[in-house]
């Protein structure tokens, strides 16, 4: 990892590329990075230590994704075995949340932390605890990440179907689109969605 003077380009500071292992994250005025059971927070002006934490495993996130902001001063951490734990700038030690169904993706959303189950639907647990608050079963393969809809959330599968979740992961409603494969969703604005699909995309909006 490199610290560059936004001035000149010129180098300030460089770490060990075994730290940069998994996705930085800016975060309690300062980088936080990792590797292996070790996260890190490092000074954006030198790069030194600003805070350390060990780890009850090897950080593991989905697609090097392995931080989760919750809040200022909190980050959710993905270590190995599909288990969190929890980070406070701050605070010396970790705090473990547990162990889940593995994986694919890891989100923070109307107040819980989900996670994609693979081969199911989200999970969605307290950053505070790590307990269960919702959970949505799927047998269809699901696609994108949970997509926060006024006060729900939008869960979509492969096959073009749509579900409005609500913060209690209950179904509000759902629908289709018809013909669509869809590969990713997002919101448009002014309630509108833009959605990817095979080969074309577009833009839609859910009747009140």
């Amino acid at each position: 990892m490199t610290g560059l003077d936004l001035a000149d380009g010129g180098v300030r500071w460089t770490t060990p590329s075994a730290v940069t292992s998994v996705r930085t994250l800016a975060r309690g005025g300062g980088v936080l990075t990792g590797s292996g059971d070790e996260a890190v927070l490092l000074d954006p002006v030198d790069g030194s230590d600003l805070a350390r934490w060990r780890l009850p495993g090897p950080l593991a996130g989905p697609d090097a994704k392995a931080f989760v902001p919750v809040g200022a001063e909190r980050v959710v951490a993905v270590c190995e075995g599909s288990s969190l734990v929890t980070l406070g700038i701050g605070e010396d030690d970790p705090a473990r949340l547990g162990s889940y169904d593995p994986f694919g993706a890891v989100g923070h959303v109307h107040g819980a932390v989900w996670m994609l189950r693979s081969g199911r639907g989200p999970l969605a647990v307290d950053p505070a605890d790590g307990t269960a608050l919702w959970s949505v079963e799927a047998d269809r393969k699901m696609v994108t990440d949970p997509l926060p809809y006024v006060d729900a959330l939008l869960v979509e599968d492969a096959d073009g179907g749509l579900r409005k979740v609500g913060p209690d992961g209950r179904t509000v409603e759902g629908c289709s689109l018809p013909g669509r494969r869809l590969d990713a969703l997002a919101a448009a604005g002014d309630g509108g969605l833009f959605f990817a699909a095979k080969g074309t995309f577009g833009c839609f909006a859910l009747a009140p």
